[in-house]
């Protein structure tokens, strides 16, 4: 890769969002930036970007990578707002995928006319001759079909938020089952996988993304995998690897510097399935305040050692009492042992209170919101 110049508009995103005149690059690395090219580099290629502009690339703070590679391969509902739409398109993708199974991604109680997720009874008539497993839209829920049903694990059963008769898993079960469907998957297709979506992310101005691993591949495969994808990229897209995990020595053994995301690391769940955990009962459900997985101290113990490991943690957390514990045992671990640059992070934080918008800034605390998760209203 040899030296080059570049010419135009070129936008810094700085603390005083300056646009300069150059940029040179060299092997990856931009080496100066400014509105005067200096006389050792005259002698460089110079690209004109006439009238348009050289920008950072965006980064995405939280991603299920290897989630997301599998699915973008897989069905995907886009845009259906009848069972009518969705059986047409499964049974379309059916007739197209040489797969042994169906797995889609993609559909929204919301945004169906039914305002409920096929249940087993539906699938069966749309596919029986294939396991089908459908993920909704937030990913904390899915729907299998009585094939799909019959192959999921047996312990499945004594978790909470397994529904046979519907065959809709939430809560743990969800977990398990779509850990599950994972073991479906061979390690070469998924290699592909990730090696496909790093440029579909790119097309998109993505140039870094943090990944959350760690969903049910048999010995840890995706989490070996993403690293081995990161390592070998040449052209500069960059990964930050969290291991979702409450296993330390599993992440100090990779020499990873990052612990948590979702699944084992969710302190609670969704708002689509009703288990994100709130102070106040739910409107339609007021007796509900959704679910905390986990109790104080169990967190504490578990971020207490990644703390003092100097990793960095990261809590899903949806509702506000969620994102209040998350608070609460962070702060615990932090003012136990103070760390600078700790960098420990609360995902989502889709209900924050102003108490706890307020710890976090005296703490440190990082906050990595979704703007997808706020569906608004029409003319809003």
């Amino acid at each position: 890769m040899t030296m080059q110049v570049y010419t135009g508009a070129i936008v810094t995103c700085d603390q005083s969002d300056n646009v300069y005149k150059y940029l040179v690059e060299d092997k990856g690395k931009i080496i100066h930036v400014g509105n005067q090219l200096p006389q050792k580099f005259t002698n460089k290629p110079i690209l004109n970007l006439g009238d348009k502009a050289l920008l950072p690339s965006f980064s995405d703070t939280h991603i299920h990578f290897s989630n997301y590679a599998f699915f973008a391969q897989q069905l995907y509902f886009e845009n259906i707002t009848s069972f009518q739409q969705a059986k047409d398109q499964l049974q379309q993708y059916v007739k197209e995928s040489k797969l042994k199974f169906v797995l889609g991604f993609g559909l929204s109680a919301h945004s169906l006319e039914e305002k409920h997720l096929p249940f087993r009874q539906e699938l069966d008539e749309w596919c029986s001759d294939l396991p089908v497993m459908i993920i909704s839209y937030e990913g904390h829920s899915l729907v299998v079909n009585s094939l799909m049903l019959s192959k999921l694990p047996s312990e499945i059963k004594e978790l909470r938020g397994y529904n046979p008769e519907k065959g809709l898993l939430e809560q743990e079960a969800y977990f398990l089952g779509a850990d599950f469907v994972t073991t479906l998957v061979s390690p070469l297709s998924l290699l592909n996988y990730l090696l496909k979506s790093v440029d579909l992310l790119a097309e998109k101005g993505i140039g870094m993304i943090h990944v959350v691993e760690g969903i049910g591949f048999p010995r840890d495969l995706d989490v070996d995998l993403v690293r081995y994808v990161a390592r070998s990229l040449k052209d500069g897209f960059q990964f930050r690897i969290n291991f979702q995990t409450m296993d330390v020595d599993k992440v100090l053994k990779r020499k990873l510097p990052r612990i948590g995301g979702c699944f084992a690391t969710a302190l609670d769940g969704a708002f689509t399935p009703f288990d994100a955990a709130l102070k106040e009962g739910y409107t339609n459900d007021p007796d509900n305040k959704g679910i905390l997985f986990y109790s104080d101290d169990e967190l504490i113990h578990f971020a207490k050692e990644a703390h003092n490991a100097n990793l960095q943690i990261s809590f899903h957390a949806v509702g506000d009492a969620a994102f209040e514990q998350a608070i609460r045992v962070l702060e615990a671990v932090i003012l136990a042992n103070p760390r600078e640059d700790h960098r420990h992070t609360i995902i989502h934080a889709c209900l924050p209170t102003k108490e706890g918008l307020k710890k976090c800034a005296e703490l440190g605390i990082c906050i990595s919101a979704q703007p997808i998760f706020l569906i608004l209203k029409k003319n809003q």
